[in-house]
């Protein structure tokens, strides 16, 4: 029997869910042992007599088993996740929208069982152990909400997860209780900050120790929605949160927009890969549109930093009082090996100098994690941050002292 307590952090975005489960502590370091993973938030209601094909594994695709309600609303059925949903049943989705709160979602409802398998899944690795049911876990639940929805938000997500009392899936077959010890709700942005000045173990990362002297404006950039806020002396400026509905699917949808202008009618995923390589195929030709990338996400960082700028003026916190930017979330990044496509964050910093001149965008540092071998085996490598993780990182070592 595998006991014993474990943290799961969650991070629900609008592209995908992730999580990141601490277990034990690492005989050598004294750190937590930890296992992060990132899985499609998107799924569909499916007939209980549905039979899986061969086609599928239980890596790739889920059916999940769920009965409870939301707001009123009934949530009842089977669910599938995963490439059994995007191939089987692409239509008619629960997926989430940039429009609704994070705790009003029926995708976080299915989301918050979908995580838990996968942390139960987590622990089975660290540990070794074949058979789910040979796992009493106590779990610490720590989840993200926008800073701007911490005030009205914070209970309403802390009861959407405290109403998963189990987890009943169907494939793979796993029918496991859940117990929840303790939810923690953090906000977005700040997470992020603290996921570059503090490393694990709750220690400074002696080369970032300086922003917590300073005043750090964040700019966490979702698929829909940017939230900002002002990080002075290591604390978060309660009045400085603000949300501006522009994101990084504004930059797809703007180059979806020209290409139509320019009689090119492409399907949507082809638009979306071809945000990332620089070009999309006009029958067998290839047609560059790295100029219409680096329009679009000069658009919208112009968007978001005027938009900020009315919002500073009305609280009368003084632009120049910033002295470093950071930008973090899936939105910021460049995603890209072509050269010539310019990241969101240095187009968002650049507008910015405009405001406070002798700003400064902050590096996001590296870090030590654990890769998983062949042979079940870790090894230590160290790798760069990526923006798009710095919340759950962050979250995962505020945890540590919760």
């Amino acid at each position: 029997m595998v006991q014993g307590n474990a943290i799961l952090v969650v991070d629900l975005g609008n592209s995908s869910t992730k999580g990141m489960v601490l277990y034990g502590k690492d005989s050598q370091t004294g750190k937590y042992r930890e296992r992060q993973f990132d899985v499609s938030n998107v799924f569909a209601p499916i007939s209980s007599t549905y039979e899986v094909s061969s086609d599928y594994n239980d890596m790739t695709s889920t059916i999940l088993n769920v009965n409870t309600e939301l707001n009123g609303r009934a949530i009842t059925g089977h669910f599938c996740n995963g490439e059994l949903q995007r191939k089987e049943k692409p239509l008619a989705t629960i997926k989430p929208t940039a429009t609704e709160k994070k705790y009003n979602l029926d995708s976080s409802v299915l989301s918050f069982r979908l995580a838990f398998l996968y942390a139960y899944k987590a622990i089975m690795n660290m540990t070794r152990t074949s058979d789910y049911k040979q796992l009493d876990i106590h779990w610490t639940v720590v989840c993200l909400l926008p800073p701007g929805d911490m005030d009205t938000g914070k209970d309403a997500m802390k009861n959407l997860i405290l109403d998963v009392k189990d987890i009943d899936i169907v494939y793979p077959e796993v029918k496991l209780p859940v117990n929840i010890d303790n939810v923690v709700i953090l906000p977005e942005g700040f997470c992020a900050y603290a996921g570059v000045v503090y490393d694990k173990g709750h220690m400074f990362r002696q080369d970032y120790k300086y922003l917590t002297d300073e005043t750090v404006l964040v700019f966490d950039i979702g698929a829909g929605t940017t939230d900002c806020l002002i990080i002075s002396n290591n604390k978060l400026v309660q009045r400085s949160k603000y949300t501006v509905a522009q994101g990084g699917n504004n930059v797809y949808q703007i180059v979806r927009m020209k290409l139509r202008m320019d009689n090119l009618i492409i399907n949507e995923d082809a638009i979306r890969e071809g945000v990332i390589k620089g070009f999309v195929k006009d029958g067998a030709e290839k047609v560059s549109i790295v100029n219409y990338i680096n329009e679009a996400k000069d658009e919208i960082a112009q968007k978001i930093i005027s938009e900020f700028q009315d919002f500073l003026e009305y609280t009368d916190i003084k632009a120049k009082s910033v002295g470093y930017v950071l930008v973090c979330g899936g939105g910021s990044m460049q995603e890209s090996e072509v050269e010539d496509i310019e990241p969101l964050s240095a187009k968002l910093i650049s507008y910015f100098k405009t405001l406070s001149p002798n700003s400064a965008l902050v590096d996001i540092p590296k870090h030590t994690v654990l890769k998983e071998l062949p042979d079940g085996d870790v090894k230590k490598v160290e790798e760069q941050i990526s923006p798009r993780d710095l919340n759950l990182i962050g979250a995962s070592i505020m945890a540590e002292i919760v």
